[in-house]
């Protein structure tokens, strides 16, 4: 640790960590130059700074489908030299399944060199049997599982916004867990959709699978230009500083340890317009 980290108390970031986890979302050129970039030669400026912080990253779908393999092969080679695991977002599984191609879309994942994907709940259109076969597939392939709970809302759109209850995410993820799921994260809408029952239902689960299980996603700035900062100061606050939190932008990582309290510093918006 370097000199003004001692001075300020910025905690040492030892990796590999079960708790005060930062997942990032690499966007690529997909949503730029609206939000951020990240193409190699920035990826690797960056990770040369700010690594130690990271665990996780999201490539997102876009950027898996849309650019040259050779180049994905190569992002994903430099976030692994800097001990930081790619996996694939939910809409990549998603998007698999509208086009019926799950274990290709598994099979193929593997050969770019992922290691981790990310499932979704889907409230009985899969039934436990094909999941059973799913899970079994991405196993052989040698991936890690990531649990994502969402509203059913978004899982299909023609329903109204409606949270779940502790006990139904429950029923969700058991299966993923007893199935080896290292992690569930729990969607920022389902979060907002629970509204004062949050702290309810979220401490819940927390008694079920312990904090370490869980991670918690915040809104993209795209759909809100403050309401991933409102995100985390509710996580931290309502559960714990600790917490594992994700969908963090390359340019919110050094605010989400000042926000978990680790250098006295805070963050706050100015009054101009979007």
């Amino acid at each position: 640790m370097g000199r003004i980290q001692n001075l300020f108390n910025i905690p040492e970031f030892n990796k590999p960590r079960d708790l005060r986890q930062l997942w990032l979302k690499d966007v690529g050129y997909d949503e730029a130059p609206y939000l951020e970039r990240m193409g190699l030669t920035e990826l690797n400026d960056f990770l040369s700074s700010l690594s130690d912080r990271i665990d996780m990253v999201k490539i997102v779908t876009n950027q898996i489908m849309y650019s040259p393999e050779k180049w994905i092969k190569e992002k994903l080679s430099i976030y692994k030299k800097y001990n930081i695991q790619p996996y694939l977002d939910h809409t990549y599984f998603m998007s698999a399944y509208k086009h019926s191609n799950v274990v290709k879309a598994i099979e193929a994942a593997a050969e770019l060199g992922f290691e981790v994907i990310e499932f979704m709940s889907t409230f009985g259109d899969v039934s436990e049997k094909q999941w059973k076969t799913w899970r079994k597939i991405a196993k052989e392939n040698n991936f890690k599982i990531i649990f994502e709970f969402h509203p059913q809302h978004n899982w299909n759109p023609k329903l109204p916004i409606k949270a779940s209850t502790a006990e139904e995410i429950i029923q969700a993820a058991d299966p993923f867990f007893n199935d080896g799921a290292i992690k569930m994260m729990i969607d920022s809408d389902q979060f907002d959709a629970l509204g004062n029952q949050s702290d309810y239902e979220i401490n819940k689960l927390i008694k079920e699978y312990s904090l370490e299980k869980l991670v918690f996603e915040v809104e993209s700035p795209k759909n809100g230009r403050d309401k991933w900062h409102k995100h985390l100061n509710q996580y931290f606050n309502k559960f714990s500083p600790d917490c594992n939190v994700s969908n963090i932008m390359p340019s919110q990582v050094t605010i989400v340890e000042a926000l978990r309290g680790g250098s006295g510093w805070t963050y706050t918006f100015d009054k101009r317009e979007d």
